[in-house]
């Protein structure tokens, strides 16, 4: 029989014992330290559909505490959409009572404080370590509001008498606090603002603060804007934006008035605006309103429209300047795009200015200047619009020539040139301009593919000195001088004028012809067609012009 060692049996038995008490006694103790759960709480629209205000004297009078009520989300004029929660300064009681003395001193000035809170109340938190997290995305709140918005969590005593407050500065991005909380207490968490009752008609300077459990969207950013396009009459255009950030939407707008979908228009609320059949009324500027919940771009182009039995000196078409440089012999040196103010071709408004090139103009510079100081090449340049879509058709180029006053022997002249696809030959027609007096040049463009249309204007002469340039002159071209007939029926004057695109037009009335100023009308922008403006006012005399903007 095997026996064993009765001495190690003695000895066994008391260590295992003691062994077993230590290790029960760590467990205890390990209980013990565990025993507090963790409860992880956020932004949340199912829980925080509390709203609570303190209100208190301005700190001027001491900010003593006045009267606390329970209020509505919406009278603290904080609410959800979706995950996201806006809270700004509450302005319910200059909704409600805008007179009252309580709210308001004589001057109209807040004469309260508020402490407006938006929370939620979940007594079974209580007892446990309470973490509570989330991402500002963006406080915009002024002064004082900015500096005294804050996440909080709240431990209430069983009878409200007392609590224990933790807080965070809502300062945008990432925020966590944490509080241990006291088994039958009241626990809430939230957000507060405290700052002067405010006005509605300050709503928008007083800000916001924009707060949710998730990481703010990308903000909106353009990354290609639309670009000028021009179009022939009756033709279709496009405009695309691309743009980068999270759950984008977009609106296009015409002139500033959003667009919807239709017979003409496709796209209205997309990246790409399609537009069909297009008519002299489709000239606009074309916007486009990219946005999340954190913010807004925007981007502007221009669409020009051309009729090739009209075209005009639209100011908002893409003009392009471009110099041919001779000797004084009249031997071609160069050619080159030159931009339209180095031309000395610019818009004032509607009215196109057009000089002597003096941009050139370097007396040390023997390319350009004689020794004497007097120019040493002769420049051609071209102040001019360009469309291939015009190739093959017949073109009418229009305006009027208010002044020419340049100096002889520099000239300007109005052009159509359909030049060969590598420009080394063009058809063209010329007129000069001339003071007073309206012009009209029509070509009948070769069709034949990759030709280059152009219609626009040149002066030509030596390139000038700067401080001469006064003396030389300039030549002004716009439209046609614009007429307006007036007819009266009923009591109501009717006011009809011919139009051109690209340029505003507005009617102007004074009762007397002393009157010291012109009260304006209406504006309407030019389409091609006639415009018309009514005046229902009904006065046996007025007086009324036109104006071009």
């Amino acid at each position: 029989m095997k026996t064993t060692n009765p001495t190690n049996l003695t000895v066994a038995t008391p260590l295992a014992t003691a062994l077993t008490t230590i290790l029960f006694a760590l467990v205890l103790c390990l209980g013990a330290t565990q025993a507090r759960a963790q409860a992880n709480v956020t932004v949340d629209s199912t829980t925080m559909t509390h709203g609570f205000i303190n209100v208190s004297a301005l700190p001027a009078d001491g900010g003593g505490f006045v009267f606390n009520s329970g209020w509505a989300l919406p009278d603290l004029f904080a609410g959800f959409s979706g995950a996201v929660l806006t809270f700004t300064p509450n302005t319910s009681i200059d909704r409600d009572a805008p007179n009252d003395p309580f709210w308001w001193q004589p001057d109209g000035s807040p004469n309260k404080y508020m402490d407006s809170s938006v929370f939620a109340q979940d007594d079974t938190l209580a007892g446990q370590t309470v973490i509570f997290s989330g991402y500002c995305w963006t406080n915009t709140l002024a002064l004082p509001y900015s500096t005294n918005a804050t996440a909080f969590i709240k431990d209430f005593a069983a009878d409200f008498s007392s609590s224990t407050v933790v807080t965070s500065n809502l300062t945008g991005g990432f925020f966590s606090i944490t509080l241990a909380t006291t088994a039958g207490h009241h626990i809430q968490y939230g957000f507060e603002m405290i700052g002067p009752d405010a006005r509605l008609t300050n709503a928008t300077i007083s800000g916001k603060v924009v707060l949710s459990s998730n990481a703010p969207p990308l903000l909106p950013t353009i990354t290609t804007a639309p670009v000028k396009t021009s179009v022939l009459l009756g033709s279709n255009a496009t405009f695309t934006v691309s743009a980068s950030g999270d759950s984008l939407t977009y609106q296009w707008q015409k002139n500033n008035v959003n667009l919807v979908n239709g017979a003409a228009v496709a796209g209205a609320t997309t990246d790409t605006l399609s537009l069909s059949n297009v008519q002299g009324n489709g000239e606009a500027n074309y916007s486009v309103i990219v946005s999340n919940q954190l913010g807004v771009a925007t981007a502007t182009a221009r669409l020009v429209v051309l009729d090739p039995s009209h075209l005009t000196m639209d100011p908002t078409a893409n003009w392009v300047g471009f110099m041919n440089v001779f000797d004084v012999n009249t031997n071609y040196v160069f050619g080159s795009v030159w931009g339209t103010a180095d031309l000395r071709g610019r818009f004032n408004a509607a009215t196109l200015s057009l000089a002597p090139n003096t941009n050139t103009y370097n007396p040390v510079d023997a390319f350009w200047v004689n020794p004497d100081g007097s120019g040493n090449k002769l420049c051609d340049a071209s102040f001019y619009q360009e469309n291939d879509s015009l190739v093959g058709m017949t073109v009418t180029f229009v305006g009027y020539c208010p002044s020419n006053t340049l100096a002889s022997p520099y000239t300007s002249t109005v052009f159509i040139k359909d030049f060969a696809p590598d420009f080394s030959s063009s058809a063209s027609t010329t007129v000069p301009l001339v003071s007073g007096q309206a012009f009209s040049l029509t070509l009948a463009t070769i069709n034949s593919p990759g030709r280059h249309i152009q219609w626009g204007f040149e002066t030509f002469g030596l390139d000038a000195n700067p401080a001469t340039a006064p003396s030389l002159g300039q030549a002004l071209v716009s439209v046609n001088p614009p007429a307006l007939n007036a007819s009266m029926s009923g009591g109501v004057v009717s006011l009809t004028f011919p139009t051109e695109r690209g340029l505003g037009y507005t009617v102007q009335y004074k009762t007397n012809l002393t009157d010291a100023t012109w009260q304006s009308l209406s504006t309407v922008n030019g389409t091609g067609s006639s415009g018309l403006l009514t005046d229902p006012a009904g006065q046996a005399r007025r007086f009324y012009r036109l104006s071009l903007n």
